[in-house]
């Protein structure tokens, strides 16, 4: 039987989790997926007196390991220790005061996290007042997703582009309500609606290749999968640092500006947050 691959992870990558309306405090990404502690999604799910029940709901339902993974997380501690003076014969030193010196050393922790799903099946298999109010939401949302009340991102686009077009022949007091809807519908400003009307208003699709996220240099340049692949592998990741790794080594130039991968950037998460 294989050994189980084991990850080093140092300590200040595990941040807290704040997406998709869930928050659960220690989270780490890898292979571009995050990742939970047992200790984290004990306090998500409720958990007070129980010593280590994530453990013991995992060693009831093995199945669950499949969707996590067992990790060394790096750690740095300080230490204060006595340091004592050598003694050399006699009593020469025998009344000497003690020193204390700080010294630092790295330890490693091996934990297991656990992905998503991992996470998902845990909260199933629990029975803690917050595990039983999310698996009523799963339901509702399996539910939803079989009556066909969950809208594709296809189908949306059409009833924007609906919208769009009736606001375009409303007359001016008229099209205000159109525009909210809109505005509504798809989350984005003002601005960005009403100039979403005027391409509408030329024969125009806004969600066209041409118009998508209102970067058209990124697309010229052939870099949006490039720059979408960086930030899904880690969403962390500053804007800035995805601008850097654009640099051509060569020439020692960047291709866009940063400030053109800023705007690139905030807009997938504004996608990530609507998934």
């Amino acid at each position: 039987m294989s050994k189980e691959k084991t990850n080093q992870i140092v300590s200040h990558s595990i941040k807290p989790f704040r997406r998709f309306g869930v928050e659960i405090d220690e989270c780490l990404w890898c292979d571009g997926k995050p990742y939970f502690t047992t200790e984290a999604i004990k306090d998500w799910l409720g958990y007070k007196k129980e010593k280590d029940p994530v453990s013991r709901v995992v060693r009831k339902n093995p199945y669950i390991l499949q969707y996590s993974k067992e990790i060394e997380v790096l750690e740095e501690i300080e230490q204060t220790g006595k340091a004592l003076p050598p003694r050399s014969g006699g009593n020469a030193f025998k009344n000497r005061g003690e020193t204390r010196t700080t010294y630092r050393r790295t330890r490693a922790l091996k934990m297991r996290i656990y992905d998503p799903i991992g996470l998902q099946l845990i909260a199933f298999e629990s029975r803690t007042p917050k595990a039983k109010a999310y698996k009523i939401k799963v339901a509702r949302l399996v539910w939803a997703l079989v009556e066909g009340k969950l809208a594709t991102q296809t189908e949306n686009q059409e009833k924007a582009c609906d919208i769009l077009a009736e606001a375009a022949r409303a007359a001016r007091w008229e099209r205000r309500a159109h525009m909210e809807r809109y505005m509504l519908l798809t989350g984005y400003t003002a601005s960005t609606a009403y100039r979403h009307l005027e391409k509408a208003r030329q024969g125009d699709s806004p969600f066209d290749k041409k118009y998508r996220n209102n970067t058209n240099y990124i697309v010229s340049k052939k870099l949006e999968l490039r720059v979408r692949k960086m930030f899904f592998a880690n969403p962390e990741t500053p804007a800035k640092e995805i601008w850097r790794q654009l640099k051509d080594p060569d020439t020692g130039k960047y291709p866009v500006s940063y400030k053109v991968i800023r705007k690139f950037v905030s807009k997938l998460r504004r996608e990530q947050e609507r998934v």
